[in-house]
């Protein structure tokens, strides 16, 4: 069980980052939590005390005509690390 939530995890960051030139999370940590191997398949995940994904846009966007179409456009592309969280969260 634990693996398959990996494989979602992991799915769920790759789909952003082939979306885009996206910031995903960040690593918090400097050392692995206790027990686990620094080697292990979740090693990467288990480095952040958060996952979210996010973009860097020029002040100019928010003044674009289009700035709503804009922020929605990235809210899609970022959708499943959100959606993997929202699954977490509400037990689906």
């Amino acid at each position: 069980l634990r693996i398959e939530k990996l494989f979602q995890v992991r799915r769920a960051v790759e789909a952003v980052k082939a979306a885009g030139p996206y910031d995903i999370g960040e690593k918090n940590r400097k050392l692995m939590p206790r027990g686990y191997p620094a080697d292990g398949p979740a090693a990467e995940y288990l480095l952040h005390e958060s996952l979210h994904a996010g973009i860097e846009l020029p002040g100019a966007a928010a003044r674009s005509p289009d700035f709503l179409d804009i922020c929605v456009k990235h809210f899609r592309a970022t959708w499943p690390i959100s959606k993997w969280l929202l699954d977490e969260v509400s037990g689906h």
